[in-house]
Parts: C-alpha cells; structure tokens; sequence
C-alpha cells in the first residue's frame, strides 16, 4: 500500500440493535500549508453506540476460528474506560449478537 494512502474498513455484518448516534467528529491531519491548524474542519456523523461497538468486539473475539490478539487488546483497553462488561444489558447483547 502506498505511503501515502489511509485505509477505511467498513462492514456490512448485520443490522444494528441500537440505533446509531450522532457525533461531531475530528481529523488528526494537520494542514500542510497552515502549521498548527487541522487539514478539515469538525463534523458529525453517525456512528455507533459504544454499547454495540464493544459488543461487536466481543462478538469478534468469541466467533473467530483462530484468536486475533488485537481483539482482547481492544476488550482489556474498553474495560479500562470503566465500561461495564459483565453488565446484564450488555451481556444480553453480546448473546443476540453471537
């Protein structure tokens, strides 16, 4: 790949099982021609909910055939936001998901 190139992915597993949310969103880039500013400005979009993101990384984590460790790197940092895994609601989720 290109130096140059940034890479998005985007799946189309399922459908949703929570609404998705609106979010103002930020770029990193920063303008080449201007230092210190940003290369685009703040905008929204619709994202997911935290809930069903980090229950699709569960889901990840338990139906792959080979274990991809960036899975419970991803699970160990969400549990270091202080969200609730063992959370009823969010295990419920998981088990729809599954």
């Amino acid at each position: 790949m290109p130096e140059d190139t940034v890479k998005f992915e985007i799946g189309f597993r399922g459908d949703l099982m929570i609404p998705p949310i609106r979010r103002p969103l930020q770029t990193l880039l920063q303008d080449t021609y201007n230092p210190g500013k940003l290369a685009f400005p703040e905008f929204e979009a619709l994202v997911l909910s935290d809930q069903e993101a980090f229950a699709e990384k569960v889901r990840a984590a338990l139906s792959r055939q080979s274990p991809a460790i960036r899975d419970f790197y991803d699970i160990t940092a969400i549990a270091n936001t202080g969200f609730d895994l063992t959370a009823s609601d969010f295990i419920e989720l998981v088990g729809r998901k599954l």
